[in-house]
């Protein structure tokens, strides 16, 4: 085509994956890492985003690739060049959230790998809620690299591409930017008839982001746009950015062309945000107008530069309404353009819909076409019409909508609307929501005089007060037709005499009537209109009238209000928000446009004083009925019109129908929803039948041979007057076929919305008298008393019931019952005697007695029946009234049968007066010619026997039908007829009473339930059946559904007797063994698809003994393929009680038919309890089964054939997994909590993580309370190797002494390339079971690994090594492998751990070990391959900053060996690793290990003691959970001697270093600095060395440690330090070189959002030097860092050092204690296990004054960046996120797993919380809440509000002195701490001021606490509550703390003597109180409210303190003189 520039094709494979993301548990992380199988390479598979808007250069935008659907993987391009992945800290990206890879993008021969995002946000660079997600990434040839993008956890989030990495691509010119010029010159091509449809709902304006990115859309020629359906076009108008499905929306500059113009070029712009609407300028596009007014577009690709862009569309609706006559009037007066405002309406809430006409106090006005100031129109930013209102001929117009700012009258642009002008002058709106807050649109009010003001009194005017309450939804529709109307001769006629104002209360509701048009009132024919005052009457609640005069004839239509009386208010505000359209008419009348009023019951009224004459023939005058049919020739039963309306049923509530209205003419025929009806005869309760009155016939139906007769009717006021009402009467028929006609007529017009009502009666086709309901209630006597009220409205009626009292047949009573009887307050009794057998269905009135008055509540009539057998059953309703209820007639009744329980079970059919509220039992049979003696099911269940043991056999879930016939093994056997137990079941159901004779034909029986010792418990004994004997001495049952799992009919073992019986039911055996070589079952079986035969689906009632089973089946689940199980499966599973297994594997295909023993499961710990009668199995071509199956042994309870589905995707799980990364799955952290993984929804395969580093199930023993939770499930088996492929293993748990005590359900497991498994987890069989992950401590034992490579005991093997290994600075090249656990460079034989060996030793676990019946110990070294790469990954990660690059690697495993003696199963191993640079390392791994019976050693030592270090634990149960590096059962050590062991993290001291520095005796060194240090904003240039380790900016010499030295000072270690026989004082500074790269990459890593850049080091270091008096060595270190933002830090490193005797202190401090931490260690030789920055025995620093850890009260816990808190977002009343605690926390009454850090100064449990108006305590919110400082916190500009907790280390020791100085009668020992910290924060808005306190919650044990700590509190204008909330009674308020003008003074009080910090104890609920009588000595005056304050809040502290929590009040104060 002439002019057009054509790009290249690039055909991209898209293969499309499933992405395994599973709806997952807050606690979970749901990265889901996704790719095809291994001969698929990413590099040649990818998709393209070449969005430049992803550069780290690019500004700030709101870009969300949360919203983006990724699958499979990504290259990124910028401009067609190559770009990748930021590997740091970033920023831009157009997003808020900037993802950034966190660690090194990979070689090509690494392949694929796993690396963590990161994202930014705010000054933290990997915040915690944003770096869970984990991706996949590969290096391709060609320098790219692909990315397994997936969805971030957050919006606003994207992922970043570095602009710092551009290289060129070798790439064609795909993705480089383009214009389309292809302009369309071929006249014979018209695109207005060939274009692409665009139907995209998201496109919508109104709609907001989707993650829709035009730039990827392949655009190709032309199209025309819809929004679902209905023609759209593109906007021209400012669009709001995030909408039309992207970020940025598209929008046509300029105006659409005309028909005539043809194709244009048009440019398209994007909006940034609300004042920027062409900020972007995008690639131009063609349009056409098209006839049919359309348009067509031809769309290219936006410029890809512009961030996610997506054309908008628009969709005007073309109402076939006009819009002038069919509106809603908005007369809100707060938006009157005038009048300023101080609230913030917002028009984004409002539904708007349709519409709109304005108004201002009932007068029409239009919006402002002009700027409207700010605060105007009830709102900040008020909405103006940006354009001018059109003129009719105009039509339907668009305009943009524009919000003022201040400066810019058009700075926001909301959404454009329609608008038309209207004739009368007036214009309507179509309204739609806002595109921000808070605006409003405006009511131009500059010329608008109120001119009809109201005519209420003087004392209504405040009815019409505007409340500045929201509109949420629009009032009043208001519609007519068009201008050619006339209202006044086209209206309905409401002649309702009930309307008048003299009319008495009633409850007519006008919302209920459909209004529509305009209306006149008369009143018995004359003319009537609404009243102008204050009303009332009007048979309604709120009686609605005019206010204002009517209109004059010339004033043509007018509005008016309507007011509603509420009580005395005249015009009630609720009620009168309503607006009216008004006429007057010649002939004196008026016609009113009635519409909905927002409230029932409210009925417009009509003014009785205003009666005149009405020039109106005889329409609306009453006229009465009487044309009397008597034309011998016309039959209505055959002329009749169908009337079937569903509401006049007399079971229907109001609806708002009028009968009066109706235009009645002939006979009519009456049905309910197609069932033959009837009217009702009987009493109805009002406002039902559909309207308020329901209509009657006074007097019964005529019969067949009456003819036509005329009936009274009348209508029902209340309960007690059914003929209050007369009406016109009516003429009915009785027609052959049971039914009737009814010439029905207006009913008068004087009763309130009457309304004829129906009933239908059911004739069902089932003789009710064999299928009904037994209704066996004791409390329905009508004999005994009652304190309770049952209410039988409440109850689910359905069908037909039959009467019992305790197990006898009985009826309803027939005469007046007192009240108080029948279980309620008003009993209901038969009006009307009982019918006889030829009656058959007979309808009765019911009755309930008021006192005096038998039948003054009359209920809904029932149908009786009597039935063969002297018995009835009654169709019983829901009753119209409470408290009612059926009653029982037991004045007659003699109880013969009388249960045969034990004397002391009497009680148990004592009435326990609970509702029933679901009928029981329903007993359905045949006809009365049905014998079931001869009609029944045989139940041959051995297991229903008295003497079967307990199981769980429940009968509720069999599907009962008709008669059973009982067997025991072909045997009769019969119900038991007393108290019986076994059964196989919980409940052990038996016969109250005698089973009958055979004369006595079908009797009734209670069926009772033994329940623990209750024989007959009630609520299991309210069933009964039918029962019959048979000829041949047995019994059939017509058993129903029991009331209650588990429960089940029992069978009598003692009752057996021989059978007639044939062989049915015994016990037969399978033999049929097929031998036909002819006959092949994998090509003949029946399909067996039941998809409750899943393992994992719960008890169904299916029993496989009942199955007529025949010849081979082949299981599918759900048209899966599947096969038996071979794995113990819970019982109560695959639709029966006990799951029938295969025991045995499966057979191969060429094992052709075999025979497979079937066991079934009885608990969850004994699969194989039942044995079932043999299958046959065969295996088939195509990876199937097939089986012979046959009937199970009827002794098992309920058996059921087990069936699993085991997916076989084509997808490889290696490949497509989800990441489960949840710390709370490790096997060695004991919990209290108890996650359950039924809960989780599992879907797809998962593969393990922790902490990040790749993990797997354990496959030995783990306890309980592991994993989180209370049953740990491990894997009962090893993992597979990768040639397994998919095999399935069992999951255990332990329960006592039995390790696999519970078995889960079986799951899959493989192993993938790279060392790793994947599990296609399941839900759980059980609760509290999780699935447990022990992390990869232990390296794999590769192939080539030698095995038992010490065999002797005692004994160890000497290996040559293939790498040089340096130990502290000696190389070697072999060692000696030890069987007791170590590792020697010469052979030593110590039969045990000897502490005296002066040798090198590497001790994993140096003990007394053999191999006796078990285990293994093996190694291998490489210096290639697999290990290498292991060992690189693994040293890297756990000593962060060292980079290694692995050379050699030695592995030695000790696997499931035992101590000596035996105590259980032993493993652990050791891992050397050496560099190029001749690095050593040591790994020591430890799994599962039980406590030691010996002496042992963990860790290392060198010849005479020079270095060594012993691991501290408890026992050697405990290694597997200890660590050094933050992974449970590992630790790391540098071991070549470069640094002092076992500080790894110790700086090195370089060549060049100084070394004995100080060598005197207390003596100092002056030191000049390279570079400026800040020490708490002072800047020094030099600084002393002390010997005594400490450093100081002026020469001290103090001889020890001197707590009274008064300066700025850096203690290390300060104490008395000597170098008399040994060691050394070095020091080293530096500005570049490897001490710089070492310290930038230790701060990075321990504060990875820090971004830090390190200008200048300083390392002092004590080695090997000694106390005074000597201990042993001292090794210690100290840092100071600076960076070129004068940012400082220390940090300060241990190594191995005794205790020390004498005082000694560790940290900082300053001149006058500013600042000061000091290190809380019990003794010297703990420093090195502590830390504040998860590296044993390191603590770091800020110390430039910016942050510290310590603020200035000394009294705060640590905090802040040093102490590695979390930190909240800088935000406006924002939140954390959920902080799942370490350790439950208890708050009075609750124990909380979880809470969440308000920035308002508060601590909730259960949501966020942006309260910033705290509610006084106690507030009774139903909230637990702590709250320090409760406020409008602001810290967007100033201050940190951050968060950590802790477990051990010396927070645990100073919150444990804390408390048992607080509270002494306590001996407490913390366990947990939780910090939440506000550092100097900001009031609202802004303020400036600076607000420091601190909430510490501490536990331990049974006991709970909290600390609150104050530093300076800046005063507020704002409310203020501190102190805490319940939920229960339990609150606290801190003295002064809620006056904002003394809340500085919190600093200086307390409740411990502590200023600042107060104490709570948090356990004790206020159950009890205390009652003292307190005598005061005081000098006070405590008649002086101050006073008295303080000595109450002194008096409730201490209380408090004691654990009382309590409320004081003072009840007398006297002053007596002294």
């Amino acid at each position: 085509m002439e002019g057009s520039v054509q790009m290249p094709a690039l055909s991209l494979k898209i293969v499309a994956i499933i992405l395994m993301i599973s709806g997952l548990t807050k606690a979970q992380t749901a990265a889901a890492l996704t790719t095809a199988s291994p001969g698929y390479d990413p590099c040649s598979n990818y998709t393209i985003l070449n969005q430049p808007w992803r550069a780290t250069n690019e500004s700030w935008s709101t870009a969300c690739d949360r919203d983006f659907e990724w699958n499979g993987w990504y290259r990124l391009l910028y401009y067609g060049m190559n770009i990748r992945m930021p590997e740091v800290c970033s920023s831009g990206c157009s997003t808020g959230i900037a993802l950034w890879l966190n660690g090194a993008h990979p070689q090509i021969q690494d392949g694929i790998v796993t690396r963590q995002i990161c994202g930014n946000n705010g000054g933290t660079c990997c915040y915690s809620y944003y770096s869970t997600t984990y991706i996949r990434v590969k290096a391709c040839p060609g320098n790219f690299y692909v990315y397994e993008f997936i969805k971030p956890v957050s919006c606003d989030s994207a992922y970043c591409a570095d602009i710092t990495t551009l290289t060129p691509a070798n790439f064609s010119t795909t993705g480089v930017i383009t214009t389309e010029t292809n302009i369309t010159t071929d006249s014979r091509f018209d695109p207005c008839y060939n274009y692409t449809a665009l139907d995209n709902y998201w496109r919508n304006t109104r709609t907001s982001y989707r993650g829709h990115d035009d730039t990827l859309v392949e655009w190709k020629g032309w199209y025309r746009l819809y929004l679902q359906g209905q023609s759209a076009q593109m906007s021209e108008w400012c669009v709001t950015y995030t909408t039309c499905g992207g970020v940025i929306p598209l929008l046509l500059r300029g105006s659409h062309p005309q028909t005539g113009d043809g194709i244009v070029t048009r440019e398209v712009t994007g909006s940034h945000s609300y004042y920027s609407c062409n900020y972007y300028k995008s690639n131009s596009i063609q349009v056409k107008a098209c006839p049919g007014n359309y348009y067509v577009y031809k769309l290219v690709k936006p410029d890809i530069s512009i961030p996610v862009p997506s054309y908008c569309a628009v969709s005007f609706s073309n109402s076939s309404v006009d819009p002038c006559y069919s509106y809603t009037a908005l007369n809100d007066t707060w938006r009157s353009s005038t009048g300023s405002t101080t609230t913030s309406q917002c028009d984004a809430y409002v539904n708007w819909v349709g519409w709109y006409r304005l108004f201002y106090q009932g007068q029409s006005a239009k919006m402002p076409e002009s700027c409207v100031n700010l605060y105007r129109c009830g709102t900040t930013f008020p909405l103006w019409l940006n354009g001018s209102h059109p003129n009719l001929q105009d039509g339907v117009v668009i305009r943009q909508i524009c919000g003022n700012d201040g400066s810019d009258c058009c700075y926001f642009k909301s959404l454009p609307i329609q608008v038309k002008a209207c004739p009368g002058n007036y214009y309507v709106y179509e309204f739609v929501k806002t595109s921000f807050c808070n605006a409003a649109y405006c009511t131009d009010t500059s010329n608008i005089t109120v001119t009809n003001a109201p005519t209420t009194t003087p004392q209504d005017t405040s009815t019409i007060t505007v409340t500045n309450a929201p509109t949420t939804t629009p009032q009043a529709t208001l519609t007519t037709a068009s201008p050619g109307y006339d209202p006044c001769s086209n209206y309905t006629v409401l002649d309702q005499p009930w309307r008048a104002t003299n009319a008495s209360w009633s409850t007519a509701c006008d919302q209920y009537f459909e209004w529509n048009g305009w209306y006149r009132l008369l009143y018995y024919g004359m003319n009537i209109r609404m009243p102008e005052v204050c009303s009332s009457g009007c048979s309604t609640g709120i009686p609605l009238w005019l206010n204002g005069s009517h209109p004059q004839i010339q004033d043509g239509i007018v509005t008016r209000q309507i007011c509603g009386t509420n009580g005395g208010v005249c015009c009630y505000s609720y009620y009168s928000t309503t607006y009216i359209r008004v006429k007057a008419c010649p002939g004196n009348f008026y016609v009113y446009e009635f519409i909905k009023p927002v409230y029932c019951n409210s009925a417009y009224c009509a003014d009785i004083t205003s009666l005149t004459p009405a020039n109106f023939s005889t329409t609306g005058v009453i006229t009465t009925e009487t044309n009397i049919t008597t034309d011998s020739r016309f039959d209505p039963c055959y002329n009749y019109t169908v009337l079937d309306n569903y509401w006049r049923n007399t079971r229907i509530n109001y609806r708002g129908h009028d009968d009066t209205l109706v235009e009645w003419k002939g006979w009519y025929r009456l049905y309910l929803q197609g069932q033959s009806a009837q009217m009702s005869e009987w009493c109805v309760s009002y406002m039902t039948c559909g309207g308020v009155i329901p209509l009657l016939l006074r007097g019964s139906h005529p019969q067949i041979g009456d003819g036509i007769v005329t009936r009274e009717v009348t209508g029902y006021h209340s309960y007690y007057s059914c003929n209050y009402y007369k009406s016109n009467p009516v003429q009915v028929k009785a027609c052959p076929g049971n039914y009737y006609v009814y010439k029905l007529v207006k009913p008068d017009i004087s009763i309130p919305v009457p309304s004829y009502c129906a009933v239908s009666f059911s004739n069902s086709s089932v003789d009710p008298c064999y299928s009904y309901t037994a209704l066996n209630d004791t409390w329905r006597s009508s004999t005994g008393s009652t304190a309770t009220s049952q209410c039988d409205a409440y109850v689910n009626w359905v069908g037909w019931y039959r009467l019992f009292y305790q197990g006898q047949s009985a009826k309803m009573p027939e005469s007046c019952v007192n009240l108080y009887r029948c279980g309620t307050t008003f009993p209901l009794w038969l009006s009307g005697s009982h019918p006889n057998l030829q009656d058959g269905v007979v309808v009765r009135q019911i009755c309930g007695s008021s006192g005096s008055d038998c039948c003054y509540f009359k209920s809904l009539p029932i149908q009786v029946k009597a039935c063969p057998g002297n018995y009835y059953v009654y169709e019983f309703v829901k009753t119209s009234f409470c408290n009612a209820a059926y009653c029982t007639d037991t004045s007659n009744i003699t109880v013969t049968n009388a249960p045969t329980t034990t004397p002391q079970d009497t009680s148990i059919i004592t009435v326990t007066n609970a509702p029933t509220t679901t009928p029981q039992a329903t007993l359905t049979t045949a006809s009365p010619g049905y014998d079931p003696c001869s009609n029944y099911t045989v139940l041959d269940q051995p297991w229903r026997a008295t003497n079967a043991s307990w199981s769980t056999a429940c009968d509720r879930d069999f599907e009962w039908n008709g008669w059973y016939r009982l067997l025991y093994y072909g045997m009769n056997i019969r119900m038991p007829e007393s108290c019986s137990s076994g059964c196989s079941t919980g409940i052990a159901l038996w016969l109250n009473g005698a089973h009958p004779q055979i004369q006595d034909g079908i009797v009734t029986r209670q069926i009772c339930g033994t329940n623990g010792g209750a024989c007959c418990y009630s609520y299991y004994s309210t069933t009964s059946i039918r029962v019959k004997a048979c000829p041949g001495n047995f019994y059939v049952y017509e058993f129903i559904k029991p009331l209650y799992c588990y429960s089940a009919y029992c069978a009598d073992i003692s009752t057996l007797t021989p059978s007639n019986f044939s062989t049915t039911g015994v016990i037969t055996t399978e033999t049929n063994t097929t031998t036909d070589s002819s006959f092949d079952p994998c090509y003949n079986y029946t399909v067996l698809d039941n998809y409750w035969r899943n393992t994992r689906i719960n008890y169904r009632g299916h029993d496989d003994t009942l199955v007529e089973w025949k010849g081979w089946y082949r299981l599918y689940l759900q048209g899966k393929n599947a096969q038996m199980s071979e794995w113990c499966v819970s019982f109560m599973s695959c639709g029966g009680v006990t799951p029938l297994l295969l025991r045995g594997s499966h057979p191969r295909i060429g094992d052709g038919i075999v025979t497979r023993e079937v066991t079934g499961t009885r608990w969850l710990s004994t699969c194989n309890y039942y044995k079932s009668n043999s299958i046959q199995v065969k295996a088939c071509p195509g990876n199937y089964y097939v089986y012979k199956l046959v009937k199970p042994d009827i002794s098992i309870p309920v058996p059921s054939y087990c069936a699993v589905s085991f997916s076989n995707s084509s997808v490889d799980p290696c490949y497509s997994y989800t990441a489960l990364n949840d710390t709370w799955r490790s096997s060695s952290d004991y919990t209290t909590t108890s996650h359950c993984d039924t809960s989780v929804n599992w879907v797809g395969w998962y593969r393990l993580f922790y902490q990040g580093q790749s993990a797997k199930m354990p496959e030995s023993c783990v306890s309980s309370y592991r994993c989180g939770t209370q049953y740990p499930l491990w894997l009962n088996g090893s993992h597979p190797n990768l040639q397994d492929g998919v095999v399935v293993r069992q999951t255990c748990t332990s329960y006592g002494s039995d390790c696999c005590f519970y078995k889960a359900f079986p799951i899959q497991v493989k192993a993938c390339p790279g060392n790793y498994y994947v599990y296609e987890f399941v839900k759980t069989s059980f609760c509290n079971a999780a699935y447990c992950t022990v992390p990869y401590r232990l390296f794999p034992i590769l192939p080539g690994t030698v095995q038992r490579a010490v065999t002797v005991d005692g004994g160890s093997t000497l290996i040559q090594l293939d790498y040089p290994f340096f130990y502290f600075g000696k190389p070697h090249s072999q060692l000696y492998l030890s069987m007791n656990g170590f590792l020697s460079f010469e052979p030593l034989y110590p039969v045990s751990y000897d502490p005296s060996l002066n040798k090198d030793i590497i001790a994993p676990l140096w003990t007394k070990i053999h191999i006796y019946t078990r285990g293994s110990i093996s190694y291998s070294q490489a210096t290639s391959g697999p290990l290498v790469k292991l060992a690189a990954d693994e040293i890297s990660q756990g000593l962060p900053g060292s980079k290694v690059f692995v050379s050699w690697v030695f592995v030695s495993t000790w696997e499931k060996v035992e101590f000596e003696p035996d105590v259980g199963e032993v493993t652990f191993q050791v891992v050397l690793v050496s560099d190029s640079e001749n690095r050593s390392y040591v790994l020591m791994n430890y799994g599962s290990i039980p406590p030691s019976p010996q002496v042992w050693m963990a860790g290392y030592k060198a010849e005479n003691n020079t270095y060594n270090f012993t691991i501290e634990a408890l026992n050697t149960s405990s290694l597997s959970s200890t660590t050094n590096v933050g992974i449970p059962g590992r630790w790391a050590f540098r071991v070549d001697g470069a640094v002092s062991a076992p500080s790894t993290f110790f700086f090195p001291m370089l060549p060049g270093a100084i070394q004995h520095a100080v060598t005197a005796d207390g003596g100092s060194r002056l030191i000049q600095l390279d570079y400026p240090f800040f020490y708490f904003g002072k800047p020094h240039s030099q600084i002393y060395l002390s010997m005594d380790g400490f450093l100081s900016f002026e020469y001290l010499y103090p001889d020890g440690y001197d707590s009274t030295l008064n300066k700025d000072i850096i203690a290390p270690l300060w104490t008395d330090v000597d170098s008399y026989t040994r060691g050394n004082i070095s020091y080293e500074q530096a500005t570049n070189g490897s001490l710089i790269e070492l310290a930038t990459n230790e701060m990075n890593s321990m504060f990875s959002g820090l971004n830090f850049s390190v200008s200048w080091v300083f390392v002092a270091t004590w080695e090997k030097m000694e106390f005074e008096p000597d201990t042993g060595e001292v090794t210690f270190q100290v840092i100071l860092i600076s960076d070129s933002k004068n940012r400082s830090y220390v940090l300060m490193n241990y190594g191995s050092i005794p205790p020390d005797p004498l005082p000694w202190m560790a940290g900082y401090k300053t001149v006058n204690n500013t600042y000061y931490f000091s290190i809380q260690a019990p003794s010297t030789s703990i420093l090195s296990a502590t830390t504040n920055v998860g590296i044993l025995g390191r603590w770091a620093f800020r110390v430039d004054s910016a942050v510290s850890v310590s603020p200035p009260p000394a009294l705060f816990y640590p905090f802040g960046s040093g102490a590695g808190d979390t930190v909240n977002p800088r935000s406006d009343d924002g939140s954390s996120p959920a902080v799942n605690l370490q350790s439950p926390f208890t708050f009075f009454r609750r124990t909380y797993t979880k809470l969440y850090v308000n920035n308002n100064g508060h601590l909730t449990f259960d949501q966020p919380w942006d309260s910033y108006t705290p509610t006084q305590f106690s507030a009774y919110n139903g909230r637990d809440i702590i709250a320090p400082l409760w406020t409008d916190i602001d810290n967007r500009a100033t201050g940190n509000i951050s968060y950590n907790q802790y477990t051990s280390g010396s927070v645990l020791s100073q919150a444990t002195r804390d408390i048992n100085q607080y509270f002494p009668e306590f001996i407490f020992t913390a366990s947990y701490v939780f910090v939440a910290t506000w550092d100097k924060v900001a009031y609202y808005s802004y303020s400036g001021t600076e607000t420091s306190f601190q909430v510490v919650l501490i536990s331990g044990g049974s006991l709970s606490f909290v600390l609150i700590n104050y530093g300076d509190i800046a005063p507020t204008n704002y409310r203020v509550e501190a102190g805490y909330d319940t939920n229960f009674t339990d609150y606290f308020v801190i003295l002064w703390s809620n006056d904002k003008s003394t809340i500085p003074n919190l600093k200086y009080l307390s409740n411990v003597n502590v200023p600042g910090r107060w104490a709570f104890m948090l356990n004790q609920p206020s159950d009890a109180f205390l009652a003292a009588r307190l005598k005061v000595l005081t000098g006070s005056n405590l008649t002086d409210f101050n006073n008295q304050k303080i000595f109450l809040q002194q008096l409730q502290d201490e209380l408090r303190r004691r654990g009382v929590t309590s409320t004081i009040k003072v009840k007398r104060v006297q002053k007596k003189s002294p």
